[in-house]
């Protein structure tokens, strides 16, 4: 019974932990939603590929800030996933000894975050502005040579973390109890990270890496990278907008000798030299490879079903599937590559893209906590692109990025996709920018003090440097009393939670694109006077950004498919559940993992042993299901076995008596 009252007592504490704009809903986003023929997949976010970058966006990281080998980066990610993972368990294991069974939801991922916030930047974490000083993409030399993804891999010592600490008293422990378990947590940290950054000095001074190679399975909607025991998914569609940002940003930067070798391959080409090459290589293929195709069209994705094919067919009609038709035959081309291999090709630039990527996906899988990567819509940026010239994220990943560059929090794994790295180490004198911080108060109050501290400068300067800053409608934070009362604030908006929505930080895995806003948003616009006039924001661009974000609310198909994946997923989107719940791992769950590598490995055989034996087992699939039928047919069936098994036993135990009563007569 305690440890009920503990969790509601922290779920009840959760639901009041911020005080809310609480802004009545227009209905707009209820209208959009219900309007007839709306898809319940929307358009992926376009990469502007028609406008390049702007002059005055900040420089993508330089190639050092990268692992030099493809192979040598998706070794060391491995080794982060597998050293975050025991760490992971290893707090469920001082909890238990402790006295506390179950973990509070998401403590972990927060914990690493605020750890390694505190880690990386310490005066932003203290409260502080970080110094002008720095030049743009530049980082500490604290946190230069520190651990990416595990805390207390730097300078500082291991500390018990004051948020963790808070989580596990408010899961039932005593205080010196949390404290404790927060003090080995750290530790244990310190020890894995120690283990990590040894093997990235072995690699980077010249050591070979001793990992599997990356493998490509290709489905229908998606494409899976398998290195070992772990994989991970992207859609087609993502694959092809990776690609492109991988060709802009590392194979046309490395070098004349390496951009004139990369001029040959097909790695992210443009829209319609990508268009040409996938024609001429169906050409070449011939019409015997594709009714091969055609046959084994049945090994493809089990998620892909009749309603997403209709879904995409009305996306085309619209005129909004173009894009995406675009970038998905990037992975086609991939996958011909890849059968071409076989025979004998090279493959040496796709090869490296996939281990750049694997290694991409694998970090922000380990790391969980998609409810962090959220970003605005397609809408939103588009009109913020049209009526005041935005062209970068602030914070953004190469996941759910909609510009060529963008600010991001790891720059090595990032940074071949289009990083500038951190936000808080850019000096902005000039541009429009879009600012979105994750839903952190610290995070939030220090953006506002740097988009404050930058507008400063560039008006002391006489700069024209614009803001939009999309942050959750939490009045109790700092840095909302900072931004609302700034001489800098031109106009606001804040839009109901039912009205709008935003993109899925895992979109580019999940079939549906948008999920509902949990809190009010308010979008701040802060400029200097030079940007207020180069960019003036009006009464009508107000209305039109309304509209632009409840088109981003989950249409009704895809609210009903977010219902009934309700829990860890939806508590992870939110980021800051405190209900109790069993620890299980990873988020996605070590059975699901499982199950997914048999799917692999069924269809991986189904392959192997070719046509005519996958056609025998989906026979013998349909014959089961035939036999099997509805729940009251099997009830009759059973009873029926039941009632001619009574039969038997009644006419065995007969046979006796009537062999006695002949012998009488």
């Amino acid at each position: 019974m305690a440890r009920k009252k503990n969790s509601e007592s922290a779920a009840t504490e959760q639901k009041h932990a911020h005080e809310h704009t609480n802004v009545q809903p227009t209905g707009l986003g209820k209208q959009i939603v219900s309007t007839p023929g709306r898809l319940a997949k929307g358009p992926l976010q376009e990469l502007c590929q028609s406008q390049p970058a702007p002059k005055w966006s900040p420089r993508a990281v330089p190639h050092s800030a990268c692992p030099t080998c493809p192979a040598a980066a998706v070794e060391l990610e491995l080794l982060r996933a597998a050293a975050l993972d025991s760490v992971r368990h290893k707090l469920a294991s001082l909890c238990a000894k402790a006295g506390l069974r179950n973990v509070p939801l998401l403590a972990f991922e927060r914990w690493r975050f605020a750890a390694k916030w505190a880690e990386d930047e310490p005066q932003l974490a203290l409260g502080m502005p970080v110094s002008t000083s720095k030049t743009s993409g530049s980082s500490s030399s604290s946190s230069k040579n520190a651990e990416p993804v595990l805390p207390f891999g730097g300078c500082l010592p291991p500390a018990p973390e004051p948020g963790l600490v808070s989580d596990l008293t408010r899961a039932g422990l005593a205080a010196a109890a949390a404290t404790a378990v927060a003090l080995q947590l750290a530790q244990a940290s310190a020890e894995a990270a120690a283990g990590v950054s040894r093997r990235r000095h072995q690699l980077a001074s010249g050591r070979p890496a001793s990992c599997a190679a990356v493998a490509a399975a290709f489905h229908k909607h998606s494409l899976d990278l398998t290195c070992g025991k772990s994989f991970v998914k992207v859609s087609r569609a993502s694959y092809g907008k990776l690609a492109r940002l991988y060709r802009t940003h590392w194979l046309s930067a490395a070098g004349q000798a390496a951009a004139a070798a990369a001029a040959d391959c097909t790695v992210g080409l443009p829209m319609d030299e990508a268009a040409a090459a996938l024609q001429a290589m169906q050409a070449a293929a011939g019409a015997g490879d594709a009714a091969a195709e055609a046959e084994g069209a049945g090994s493809d994705d089990a998620a892909a079903t009749d309603e997403e094919e209709e879904e995409e067919a009305a996306a085309a009609a619209a005129g909004g599937g173009a894009h995406h038709v675009v970038l998905c035959a990037e992975a086609k081309i991939a996958e011909l590559e890849q059968q071409q291999q076989q025979q004998g090709e090279d493959g040496a630039e796709r090869g490296a893209l996939h281990q750049r990527l694997f290694a991409l996906l694998l970090r922000y899988k380990s790391i969980q906590g998609h409810g962090f990567q959220a970003a605005a819509g397609p809408p939103v940026f588009e009109l913020l692109r049209q009526k005041l010239a935005v062209g970068f994220e602030c914070f953004a990943s190469p996941l759910n990025a909609h510009f060529n560059k963008f600010g991001s929090a790891f720059p090595d794994v990032d940074g071949p996709f289009g990083s500038a790295g951190s936000f808080f180490r850019m000096q902005l004198k000039h541009g429009s920018y879009e600012a979105n911080p994750p839903f952190v108060p610290a995070l939030l109050t220090a953006t506002a003090q740097h988009v404050l501290a930058l507008l400063q400068q560039a008006e002391a300067a006489g700069g024209a440097l614009s803001f939009c800053v999309l942050v959750p409608g939490w009045t109790e934070v700092a840095g909302w009393g900072l931004m609302n009362s700034s001489s800098f604030l031109q106009r606001s908006l804040v839009v109901a939670a039912a009205d709008h929505g935003y993109c899925d930080g895992a979109s580019h895995q999940r079939r549906d694109l948008y999920r509902q806003s949990p809190y009010d948003s308010a979008i701040l616009f802060l400029q200097t006077t030079a940007a207020a006039a180069k960019w003036p924001v009006r009464d009508g661009l107000l209305q039109q950004l309304q509209a632009a974000m409840a088109s981003c609310c989950p249409s009704e198909a895809a609210a009903e498919r977010q219902r009934k994946q309700r829990g860890l997923v939806d508590l992870e989107w939110r980021g800051l559940g405190t209900p109790v719940l069993k620890y299980e791992g990873d988020a996605e769950g070590e059975g699901s993992r499982d199950n997914q590598q048999q799917q692999q490995q069924q269809q991986q055989q189904q392959q192997q042993q070719g046509p005519a034996v996958a056609k025998q087992q989906k026979k013998k699939k349909k014959k089961r299901k035939s036999t099997t039928g509805p729940p009251e047919q099997q009830q009759q069936q059973q009873q029926q076995q039941g009632q001619t098994v009574q039969k038997q036993s009644s006419e065995q135990q007969d046979r006796p008596k009537k062999k006695q009563k002949k012998k009488q007569k």
